[in-house]
C-alpha cells in the first residue's frame, strides 16, 4: 500500500527493472533537479507512480524486439538463482565453492555461468563482476 519513490545512483536498464519488480513506483536519480523531485513525490501521491520521459523512454525501448525478435526486457530479467550467482562472482570464491554455496553441481554453475554471460554480453568472470557493481547488485 504503501508508495515508493526511489533516489538511486543506479539509472541502468538491469537497475529499472530491479525497481520495478521490488515494487518501487517511480525512480530518479540522486543528482535530480528539486523541481523534478517535487514533482515526482506529487505524482505518486496523485497518481501512484512517477517515471520521466528518460525512464520511460528506456522501459519502452526494453519492450520492444530486438533484431533476433526477441524483447531486451526477456533478455535482462534475472531470476532470483543468477542474481545470487553474479553477486558471489565478485567474491574470491571460485566455482567449486560458489557450487557448495549455492547448493548447485558445478556443471550447473558453468551452465549458469554461460546463460549469464550470454545475457549480460560478457565474456568472463571480471565482465560479470563489473556489471554487478555498475548495476548495484554489490556495493
Amino acid at each position: 500500500q504503501m508508495h515508493i519513490l526511489m533516489l538511486s545512483m543506479y539509472d541502468s536498464e538491469l537497475s529499472m527493472i530491479r525497481l520495478l519488480n521490488s515494487g518501487v513506483k517511480g525512480f530518479l536519480k540522486k543528482n535530480a533537479d528539486p523541481m523534478e523531485l517535487k514533482a515526482a513525490i506529487e505524482s505518486v501521491v496523485e497518481t501512484g507512480f512517477y517515471y520521466s520521459k528518460y525512464v520511460s523512454n528506456r522501459l519502452v525501448n526494453l519492450i520492444r524486439s530486438n533484431q533476433s525478435g526477441e524483447p531486451r526486457l526477456q533478455k535482462l530479467t534475472l531470476s532470483e538463482t543468477e542474481i545470487t550467482f553474479i553477486k558471489l562472482c565478485a567474491t574470491e570464491l571460485s566455482y567449486k565453492e560458489i557450487a557448495k554455496q549455492m547448493q548447485l553441481s558445478p556443471r550447473a554453475i558453468e551452465q549458469l555461468r554461460t546463460d549469464i554471460c550470454d545475457k549480460l554480453e560478457v565474456q568472463t568472470r571480471v565482465g560479470i563482476a563489473m556489471i554487478a557493481t555498475r548495476h548495484g547488485f554489490i556495493f
